[in-house]
């Protein structure tokens, strides 16, 4: 028996730095960058709770789509670094790998690892 929480062998996984994507949300309400988002680190990574929660709730419900029968070939995270986003500059960030804007030093985030995790797993935490 397959286990409920295994995707189907074919699903495709990435990171998306394009428009083709399925995730978003994750900073609604305008909740923004906090300094528990940024500065808050467990080793050297920057942890980022709500969004390591958004992206394995995002999966879990995927999930639910496929078992009822919805072709879903993939997932994209938006995006792989933060980034300049037109509508909110550099304020807002949407990466799983911090950037500093400063020094252009890359810092994976909590989420990052989380997504790599089930990616090589090709399943969810149980």
């Amino acid at each position: 028996m397959r286990d409920h929480r295994t995707f189907p062998e074919q699903f495709i996984w990435g990171v998306s730095t394009s428009a083709y994507q399925i995730e978003g949300g994750w900073d609604h309400d305008g909740k923004g960058e906090s300094v528990w988002d940024r500065f808050t680190h467990k080793g050297d990574t920057i942890r980022d709770d709500r969004r390591t929660s958004y992206i394995q709730e995002y999966l879990h419900e995927l999930h639910r789509a496929i078992e009822h029968g919805q072709d879903v070939r993939g997932y994209f995270v938006w995006s792989l670094l933060d980034n300049f986003e037109w509508h909110h500059g550099y304020k807002q960030r949407f990466g799983i790998v911090h950037v500093d804007y400063e020094t252009l030093k890359r810092t994976p985030k909590e989420s990052y690892f989380a997504y790599r995790s089930i990616n090589r797993k090709n399943g969810l935490p149980g």
